[in-house]
């Protein structure tokens, strides 16, 4: 599925501290697929923190999210309530993720997993946004 053809297509993402959660409570995250000139970059911005300050790397780190984030759905706070998604506001993550859970899906972005790594969502969510299985006529989805 080149990108090109499908921009808008996502795959959609579950933390492994999520997984054995009753699936109403489990927080999904829509992942955009990248290019390869588009993964470089994003892998060359995780190499280049380990000099930077914490709010310095943090701001890398959320600066390439938003290129690949596209949304989430049932993520909550402390308080229960649903946060909504605000590509602007990618920080407030820091309010709801830890360390581990950022950096997974900050990988899991960059290695382009997605619910079927996770056993949980079934066949491939990721489909042609015409709604077909296949996309244009003689391309296959994969």
């Amino acid at each position: 599925m080149p990108v090109a053809f499908h921009p808008d297509a996502v795959r959609k993402y579950v933390l492994k501290t999520d997984r054995k959660l009753p699936r109403e409570r489990r927080a999904v995250f829509s992942l955009r697929y990248m290019t390869r000139r588009a993964k470089t970059a994003y892998l060359a911005a995780a190499d280049s923190l380990g000099g930077l300050t914490a709010e310095q790397a943090s701001a890398v780190v959320y600066e390439q999210l938003g290129k690949v984030l596209a949304g989430w759905e049932n993520l909550r706070g402390g308080d229960g309530q649903e946060i909504g998604f605000d590509a602007a506001n990618l920080v407030a993550l820091d309010d709801v993720l830890t360390d581990s859970e950022l950096w997974e899906l900050y990988w899991a972005a960059a290695h382009e997993l997605d619910a079927d790594d996770s056993d949980f969502f079934g066949s491939r969510p990721s489909t042609p946004p015409d709604g077909s299985a296949t996309g244009p006529a003689g391309s296959a989805a994969v």
